[in-house]
């Protein structure tokens, strides 16, 4: 017996969408006979002590830890903002570009450098 061959178009894909709507069938049977348990309610103001967030955020989630919750999130979305602008404001003199030149500015960049890195360290270890 020589099997005919039939055209994609309708009957393959109406055999596709056939088989799709039972696998979604036989899931939602499974989901609605054994449902997933939802647990205890979340609260937005806690974390759990296991959860830890990606080591770029571990500066700001140690520097949480010491000071209020509001004055650490605010500051830093400030100094964030803040950030793209300082070219603008300090680097206006040409001569002045140098980091040598301007022992201030590349001391205080030095000291951000090391305190994100302790705090990262720190909030990682901690």
């Amino acid at each position: 017996m020589k099997r005919k061959d039939h055209p994609f178009w309708p009957h393959h894909v109406i055999e596709q969408v056939i088989q799709a709507f039972l696998v979604i069938a036989v899931i939602l049977t499974l989901a609605l006979v054994f449902p997933a348990g939802i647990g205890e309610k979340a609260d937005p103001v806690t974390t759990p002590e296991h959860v830890k967030p990606e080591w770029y955020f571990l500066a700001v989630y140690q520097l949480l830890k010491f000071v209020p919750r509001l004055a650490g999130i605010v500051g830093m979305i400030l100094v964030f903002a803040a950030l793209p602008f300082f070219p603008f404001f300090f680097d206006r003199d040409p001569e002045k570009r140098r980091p040598f030149k301007r022992p201030v500015f590349f001391f205080v960049g030095i000291a951000l450098i090391i305190w994100f890195v302790a705090f990262t360290i720190w909030g990682k270890i901690s």
